[in-house]
Protein backbone atom coordinates (compact mmCIF):
# COMPACT_ATOMS: atom_id res chain seq x y z
CA UNK A 1 0.00 0.00 0.00
CA UNK A 2 1.76 3.16 -1.17
CA UNK A 3 1.79 6.66 0.24
CA UNK A 4 -1.22 8.82 -0.81
CA UNK A 5 -0.56 11.14 -3.71
CA UNK A 6 0.62 14.71 -3.29
CA UNK A 7 -1.61 17.76 -3.69
CA UNK A 8 0.34 18.73 -6.82
CA UNK A 9 -0.52 15.47 -8.55
CA UNK A 10 -4.17 15.83 -7.53
CA UNK A 11 -4.36 19.37 -8.92
CA UNK A 12 -2.68 18.19 -12.13
CA UNK A 13 -5.28 15.45 -12.44
CA UNK A 14 -8.13 17.91 -11.84
CA UNK A 15 -6.81 20.18 -14.60
CA UNK A 16 -6.54 17.23 -16.97
CA UNK A 17 -10.10 16.14 -16.22
CA UNK A 18 -11.45 19.66 -16.58
CA UNK A 19 -9.70 20.29 -19.90
CA UNK A 20 -10.80 16.94 -21.26
CA UNK A 21 -14.42 17.60 -20.16
CA UNK A 22 -14.60 14.12 -18.68
CA UNK A 23 -17.36 15.07 -16.28
CA UNK A 24 -19.24 11.85 -16.92
CA UNK A 25 -16.34 9.84 -15.55
CA UNK A 26 -15.94 11.80 -12.30
CA UNK A 27 -16.41 9.59 -9.22
CA UNK A 28 -19.29 9.85 -6.78
CA UNK A 29 -19.92 12.26 -3.96
CA UNK A 30 -18.93 10.65 -0.68
CA UNK A 31 -21.99 10.22 1.52
CA UNK A 32 -22.83 8.50 4.77
CA UNK A 33 -20.33 7.13 7.23
CA UNK A 34 -17.50 5.36 5.35
CA UNK A 35 -15.26 2.62 6.72
CA UNK A 36 -12.14 0.91 5.39
CA UNK A 37 -11.77 -2.66 4.04
CA UNK A 38 -10.30 -3.62 7.42
CA UNK A 39 -13.41 -2.32 9.19
CA UNK A 40 -11.97 0.86 10.71
CA UNK A 41 -14.04 4.05 10.90
CA UNK A 42 -12.83 6.91 8.70
CA UNK A 43 -11.84 10.02 10.65
CA UNK A 44 -11.21 12.36 7.73
CA UNK A 45 -12.09 12.04 4.05
CA UNK A 46 -9.13 13.35 2.08
CA UNK A 47 -10.59 14.38 -1.26
CA UNK A 48 -10.87 17.57 -3.27
CA UNK A 49 -14.09 19.03 -4.64
CA UNK A 50 -14.81 19.95 -8.25
CA UNK A 51 -18.10 21.17 -9.78
CA UNK A 52 -20.32 21.16 -6.71
CA UNK A 53 -20.65 17.93 -4.78
CA UNK A 54 -18.56 15.72 -7.06
CA UNK A 55 -15.34 14.43 -5.56
CA UNK A 56 -12.15 13.77 -7.48
CA UNK A 57 -10.70 10.35 -6.79
CA UNK A 58 -7.12 10.74 -5.57
CA UNK A 59 -4.90 9.16 -8.22
CA UNK A 60 -7.57 6.59 -9.01
CA UNK A 61 -8.64 5.56 -5.51
CA UNK A 62 -10.43 6.78 -2.39
CA UNK A 63 -8.76 6.87 1.01
CA UNK A 64 -9.22 8.29 4.48
CA UNK A 65 -7.54 8.61 7.86
CA UNK A 66 -8.38 6.17 10.67
CA UNK A 67 -7.14 5.56 14.21
CA UNK A 68 -4.74 3.03 12.69
CA UNK A 69 -3.37 5.31 9.96
CA UNK A 70 -4.65 5.79 6.41
CA UNK A 71 -6.49 3.17 4.37
CA UNK A 72 -8.70 2.77 1.32
CA UNK A 73 -12.45 3.48 1.52
CA UNK A 74 -15.44 3.08 -0.79
CA UNK A 75 -17.37 6.07 -2.21
CA UNK A 76 -20.68 4.23 -1.72
CA UNK A 77 -21.99 0.80 -0.79
CA UNK A 78 -21.07 -2.10 -3.09
CA UNK A 79 -18.35 -0.22 -4.96
CA UNK A 80 -14.63 -0.83 -4.54
CA UNK A 81 -12.07 1.77 -3.47
CA UNK A 82 -11.58 2.84 -7.11
CA UNK A 83 -15.29 3.39 -7.75
CA UNK A 84 -15.92 0.13 -9.64
CA UNK A 85 -19.27 -1.58 -9.08
CA UNK A 86 -19.36 -4.92 -7.27
CA UNK A 87 -20.97 -7.81 -9.09
CA UNK A 88 -24.66 -8.17 -8.18
CA UNK A 89 -24.11 -11.81 -7.25
CA UNK A 90 -21.05 -11.04 -5.09
CA UNK A 91 -21.66 -7.86 -3.09
CA UNK A 92 -19.20 -6.24 -0.70
CA UNK A 93 -18.48 -8.48 2.29
CA UNK A 94 -15.72 -10.33 4.11
CA UNK A 95 -16.47 -13.63 2.35
CA UNK A 96 -14.31 -15.65 4.74
CA UNK A 97 -11.45 -13.14 5.07
CA UNK A 98 -10.68 -10.46 7.67
CA UNK A 99 -11.24 -7.59 5.23
CA UNK A 100 -14.03 -6.48 2.86
CA UNK A 101 -13.86 -7.26 -0.85
CA UNK A 102 -16.07 -8.16 -3.80
CA UNK A 103 -15.95 -9.49 -7.33
CA UNK A 104 -16.38 -6.64 -9.80
CA UNK A 105 -18.87 -6.32 -12.64
CA UNK A 106 -15.99 -5.59 -15.02
CA UNK A 107 -14.14 -8.72 -13.87
CA UNK A 108 -11.38 -9.21 -11.32
CA UNK A 109 -11.94 -8.23 -7.65
CA UNK A 110 -11.28 -5.24 -5.42
CA UNK A 111 -11.20 -4.03 -1.83
CA UNK A 112 -14.41 -2.38 -0.68
CA UNK A 113 -15.94 -1.19 2.60
CA UNK A 114 -19.36 -0.45 4.13
CA UNK A 115 -20.79 3.06 3.97
CA UNK A 116 -23.25 3.33 6.83
CA UNK A 117 -26.06 5.83 7.37
CA UNK A 118 -25.42 8.47 10.02
CA UNK A 119 -27.95 7.94 12.78
CA UNK A 120 -27.21 11.23 14.52
CA UNK A 121 -24.98 14.16 13.61
CA UNK A 122 -22.89 15.55 16.48
CA UNK A 123 -21.82 19.18 16.36
CA UNK A 124 -19.08 20.90 18.32
CA UNK A 125 -19.62 23.88 20.61
CA UNK A 126 -18.96 26.10 17.55
CA UNK A 127 -21.56 24.31 15.38
CA UNK A 128 -19.04 22.36 13.28
CA UNK A 129 -20.15 18.87 12.24
CA UNK A 130 -18.15 16.02 13.75
CA UNK A 131 -16.76 13.75 11.02
CA UNK A 132 -16.24 10.87 13.43
CA UNK A 133 -17.65 9.74 16.78
CA UNK A 134 -17.79 12.00 19.81
CA UNK A 135 -15.16 10.24 21.92
CA UNK A 136 -14.07 10.42 25.55
CA UNK A 137 -10.67 11.75 26.60
CA UNK A 138 -10.23 10.20 30.03
CA UNK A 139 -7.21 12.27 31.11
CA UNK A 140 -9.08 15.54 30.50
CA UNK A 141 -12.51 14.18 31.47
CA UNK A 142 -14.23 15.54 28.36
CA UNK A 143 -15.64 14.46 24.99
CA UNK A 144 -14.27 15.61 21.65
CA UNK A 145 -14.37 14.85 17.94
CA UNK A 146 -12.57 15.61 14.70
CA UNK A 147 -13.95 18.26 12.34
CA UNK A 148 -12.72 19.29 8.90
CA UNK A 149 -10.72 22.03 10.66
CA UNK A 150 -9.17 20.00 13.47
CA UNK A 151 -10.85 18.89 16.69
CA UNK A 152 -13.22 20.40 19.25
CA UNK A 153 -15.47 19.67 22.23
CA UNK A 154 -18.74 17.80 21.61
CA UNK A 155 -21.52 16.27 23.71
CA UNK A 156 -21.94 12.48 23.80
CA UNK A 157 -25.72 12.63 24.32
CA UNK A 158 -28.46 15.20 23.68
CA UNK A 159 -28.61 18.08 26.15
CA UNK A 160 -25.53 17.27 28.19
CA UNK A 161 -22.30 19.25 28.37
CA UNK A 162 -19.00 18.24 26.81
CA UNK A 163 -18.17 16.70 30.20
CA UNK A 164 -21.44 14.72 30.19
CA UNK A 165 -23.17 16.85 32.83
CA UNK A 166 -26.95 17.10 32.21
CA UNK A 167 -28.26 20.46 31.09
CA UNK A 168 -30.96 21.98 33.26
CA UNK A 169 -34.35 20.58 32.12
CA UNK A 170 -35.62 24.05 31.14
CA UNK A 171 -32.40 25.06 29.36
CA UNK A 172 -31.50 22.90 26.37
CA UNK A 173 -28.15 22.96 24.65
CA UNK A 174 -28.15 25.89 22.19
CA UNK A 175 -26.24 29.03 21.32
CA UNK A 176 -28.65 31.26 23.29
CA UNK A 177 -27.37 34.27 21.35
CA UNK A 178 -23.66 33.41 21.62
CA UNK A 179 -21.18 32.13 19.01
CA UNK A 180 -20.86 28.85 20.93
CA UNK A 181 -23.45 26.43 22.27
CA UNK A 182 -23.93 26.11 26.01
CA UNK A 183 -26.48 25.41 28.72
CA UNK A 184 -27.08 25.94 32.41
CA UNK A 185 -26.41 22.87 34.55
CA UNK A 186 -28.10 24.35 37.64
CA UNK A 187 -29.40 27.74 38.74
CA UNK A 188 -26.05 29.53 38.48
CA UNK A 189 -23.51 27.36 36.63
CA UNK A 190 -23.18 26.84 32.88
CA UNK A 191 -20.85 24.99 30.53
CA UNK A 192 -20.16 24.29 26.85
CA UNK A 193 -22.13 21.66 24.96
CA UNK A 194 -22.62 20.40 21.42
CA UNK A 195 -25.97 20.14 19.67
CA UNK A 196 -26.88 16.70 18.28
CA UNK A 197 -28.98 16.88 15.12
CA UNK A 198 -30.96 14.01 13.61
CA UNK A 199 -29.37 12.21 10.68
CA UNK A 200 -31.51 9.34 9.49
CA UNK A 201 -33.00 9.01 12.99
CA UNK A 202 -35.48 10.80 15.23
CA UNK A 203 -36.03 10.67 18.97
CA UNK A 204 -39.52 9.51 19.87
CA UNK A 205 -39.53 10.43 23.55
CA UNK A 206 -39.17 13.82 25.25
CA UNK A 207 -35.83 14.49 26.89
CA UNK A 208 -35.43 13.40 30.51
CA UNK A 209 -33.06 14.95 33.00
CA UNK A 210 -32.16 11.50 34.36
CA UNK A 211 -32.69 7.84 33.62
CA UNK A 212 -36.37 7.08 33.99
CA UNK A 213 -37.64 3.59 34.83
CA UNK A 214 -40.26 1.61 32.96
CA UNK A 215 -39.68 3.32 29.62
CA UNK A 216 -41.42 1.06 27.13
CA UNK A 217 -42.61 1.31 23.55
CA UNK A 218 -41.04 3.10 20.59
CA UNK A 219 -38.19 5.36 21.68
CA UNK A 220 -36.44 6.00 18.35
CA UNK A 221 -36.98 5.52 14.63
CA UNK A 222 -34.59 5.63 11.68
CA UNK A 223 -34.98 5.36 7.94
CA UNK A 224 -32.23 3.60 6.02
CA UNK A 225 -30.90 4.44 2.57
CA UNK A 226 -33.62 2.30 0.96
CA UNK A 227 -36.44 4.12 2.77
CA UNK A 228 -37.10 1.27 5.20
CA UNK A 229 -37.91 2.10 8.81
CA UNK A 230 -35.86 0.72 11.70
CA UNK A 231 -37.57 0.95 15.09
CA UNK A 232 -35.89 1.05 18.50
CA UNK A 233 -38.15 -0.09 21.32
CA UNK A 234 -37.65 0.22 25.05
CA UNK A 235 -38.43 -2.99 26.92
CA UNK A 236 -38.55 -1.80 30.53
CA UNK A 237 -35.69 -1.47 33.00
CA UNK A 238 -35.76 -4.91 34.59
CA UNK A 239 -32.19 -6.10 35.13
CA UNK A 240 -30.60 -2.71 34.32
CA UNK A 241 -28.40 -1.47 37.16
CA UNK A 242 -27.84 2.14 38.18
CA UNK A 243 -24.56 3.65 37.01
CA UNK A 244 -22.52 6.72 37.78
CA UNK A 245 -20.95 9.31 35.49
CA UNK A 246 -17.55 7.59 35.39
CA UNK A 247 -19.05 4.28 34.31
CA UNK A 248 -21.24 5.93 31.67
CA UNK A 249 -18.28 7.86 30.25
CA UNK A 250 -16.23 4.67 29.92
CA UNK A 251 -19.22 2.87 28.41
CA UNK A 252 -19.76 5.64 25.85
CA UNK A 253 -16.12 5.45 24.83
CA UNK A 254 -16.37 1.68 24.28
CA UNK A 255 -19.54 2.19 22.25
CA UNK A 256 -17.83 4.79 20.07
CA UNK A 257 -14.96 2.38 19.37
CA UNK A 258 -17.35 -0.35 18.17
CA UNK A 259 -16.26 -1.32 14.66
CA UNK A 260 -17.37 -4.52 12.93
CA UNK A 261 -16.56 -7.10 15.61
CA UNK A 262 -17.43 -10.73 15.09
CA UNK A 263 -20.76 -11.69 16.68
CA UNK A 264 -20.39 -15.42 16.15
CA UNK A 265 -19.25 -16.50 19.63
CA UNK A 266 -20.37 -15.28 23.09
CA UNK A 267 -17.76 -13.44 25.13
CA UNK A 268 -16.22 -10.05 25.84
CA UNK A 269 -15.95 -7.82 22.75
CA UNK A 270 -14.18 -4.82 24.30
CA UNK A 271 -13.15 -3.77 27.79
CA UNK A 272 -12.02 -0.75 29.80
CA UNK A 273 -10.96 -0.36 33.42
CA UNK A 274 -14.47 -0.55 34.86
CA UNK A 275 -16.87 -1.74 32.15
CA UNK A 276 -16.98 -4.10 29.18
CA UNK A 277 -19.23 -4.97 26.24
CA UNK A 278 -20.26 -8.63 26.17
CA UNK A 279 -22.06 -10.73 23.60
CA UNK A 280 -24.21 -12.81 25.94
CA UNK A 281 -25.48 -15.05 23.16
CA UNK A 282 -27.96 -15.20 20.30
CA UNK A 283 -31.59 -16.23 19.93
CA UNK A 284 -34.20 -16.64 17.20
CA UNK A 285 -37.35 -14.55 16.95
CA UNK A 286 -39.78 -14.42 14.01
CA UNK A 287 -37.32 -16.42 11.90
CA UNK A 288 -34.56 -13.88 12.56
CA UNK A 289 -31.37 -14.33 14.55
CA UNK A 290 -30.84 -11.69 17.25
CA UNK A 291 -27.69 -10.90 19.25
CA UNK A 292 -27.90 -10.04 22.95
CA UNK A 293 -25.35 -7.31 23.71
CA UNK A 294 -24.77 -6.06 27.25
CA UNK A 295 -22.53 -3.48 28.88
CA UNK A 296 -21.38 -4.91 32.20
CA UNK A 297 -19.53 -3.50 35.19
CA UNK A 298 -16.26 -5.30 35.87
CA UNK A 299 -17.35 -6.32 39.36
CA UNK A 300 -18.48 -9.51 40.99
CA UNK A 301 -22.23 -9.86 40.80
CA UNK A 302 -23.85 -10.33 44.20
CA UNK A 303 -27.06 -12.23 44.84
CA UNK A 304 -30.16 -10.33 43.72
CA UNK A 305 -28.21 -7.54 42.00
CA UNK A 306 -27.28 -6.76 38.40
CA UNK A 307 -24.02 -5.59 36.84
CA UNK A 308 -25.68 -4.72 33.50
CA UNK A 309 -25.88 -0.97 32.79
CA UNK A 310 -27.07 -1.25 29.16
CA UNK A 311 -28.54 -3.99 26.99
CA UNK A 312 -29.54 -4.16 23.33
CA UNK A 313 -30.96 -6.96 21.19
CA UNK A 314 -30.13 -6.47 17.51
CA UNK A 315 -30.97 -8.55 14.41
CA UNK A 316 -28.12 -10.21 12.56
CA UNK A 317 -26.75 -7.79 9.95
CA UNK A 318 -27.58 -4.59 11.87
CA UNK A 319 -25.13 -1.82 10.94
CA UNK A 320 -22.51 -0.66 13.42
CA UNK A 321 -24.09 2.80 13.49
CA UNK A 322 -27.43 1.39 14.64
CA UNK A 323 -25.79 -0.95 17.18
CA UNK A 324 -23.95 2.02 18.67
CA UNK A 325 -27.20 3.98 18.78
CA UNK A 326 -29.09 1.13 20.47
CA UNK A 327 -26.45 0.81 23.20
CA UNK A 328 -26.38 4.58 23.72
CA UNK A 329 -30.17 4.72 24.02
CA UNK A 330 -30.12 1.91 26.57
CA UNK A 331 -27.37 3.62 28.56
CA UNK A 332 -29.07 7.02 28.41
CA UNK A 333 -32.61 5.91 29.26
CA UNK A 334 -31.81 2.99 31.54
CA UNK A 335 -33.87 0.44 29.62
CA UNK A 336 -33.35 -2.64 27.51
CA UNK A 337 -33.54 -1.75 23.82
CA UNK A 338 -34.63 -4.00 20.98
CA UNK A 339 -33.99 -3.07 17.35
CA UNK A 340 -36.53 -4.18 14.78
CA UNK A 341 -35.47 -5.39 11.32
CA UNK A 342 -35.94 -2.84 8.51
CA UNK A 343 -39.50 -2.70 7.24
CA UNK A 344 -41.38 -0.71 4.63
CA UNK A 345 -44.07 1.36 6.29
CA UNK A 346 -46.30 3.14 3.81
CA UNK A 347 -47.91 5.22 6.53
CA UNK A 348 -44.53 6.50 7.76
CA UNK A 349 -43.14 8.71 5.03
CA UNK A 350 -40.56 10.39 7.22
CA UNK A 351 -38.86 9.41 10.44
CA UNK A 352 -40.07 11.52 13.29
CA UNK A 353 -41.45 11.89 16.75
CA UNK A 354 -44.11 9.37 17.69
CA UNK A 355 -47.46 10.86 18.58
CA UNK A 356 -47.76 11.02 22.36
CA UNK A 357 -51.08 10.13 23.96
Amino acid sequence: MGVPVSTTRVIRKIIQLTVAREVAELPFALTGNPHTPGGFHCLRILTLTLQGSLFICLDGYYWCSTRKGWDYCSPRNNYDYSGNACSKDHLCGKHGYDYYWCNLEKGDWGYCAPVEPRAMIHQTRYQKDCIDNCQYYEFGKYFWCHTQDGYEYCSPLPDVTYQNEPCRPDNKCDTHGEEYSWCYTDETHWDYCGVINPGECRNSLPRRSKRQPNTAGVIHTCKDQNGRVITFRGDGNRGIADSNKKLRNEALDLINQWSHPSLSNPGTISKSSNVRIDLQGSFNRNNLRYHNLQIQMNTQRSSGSSTTIAQASVPDGTSDEYIRLALKLSLEKGVKVEVSPPETNQSTRTCGRSRQK
